[in-house]
């Protein structure tokens, strides 16, 4: 089934992908994660999650800080929560999807 050209699929991967930014000002480091439902949830490397708290931006330039949640050393990962409320909430989710997104809305 044809979902979308290429360009409609690369755009909706643009907006549910994140910069992480995690380290003191010494020492910065960044990676990226992924925007998960219901949109306060961020997976990314538990290499780039080495602090309690990162922040996240945007594609479209806003910044949020988030919490890491859990990290897993062996398998690379770390789950990062997203300390976002009332609209932003729901507009990071909405607006990460282009409105579209298949995993609900952030309440």
């Amino acid at each position: 089934m044809h979902s979308g050209s290429f360009g409609d699929v690369a755009e909706k991967l643009r907006r549910c992908t994140v910069q992480v930014v995690s380290g003191s000002r010494r020492e910065l480091g960044s990676g990226s994660g992924v925007i998960c439902a219901p949109g306060d949830t961020i997976v990314t490397n538990a290499h780039v999650a080495r602090e309690p708290a990162v922040r996240i931006e945007l594609w479209d330039g806003r910044s949020f800080p988030a919490d890491v949640a859990s990290r897993d050393v062996r398998a690379d990962l770390a789950k990062l929560k997203v300390s976002v409320t009332g609209s932003s909430a729901s507009s990071l989710m909405i607006r990460s999807t282009g409105g579209s997104g298949s995993g609900g809305s952030a309440a």
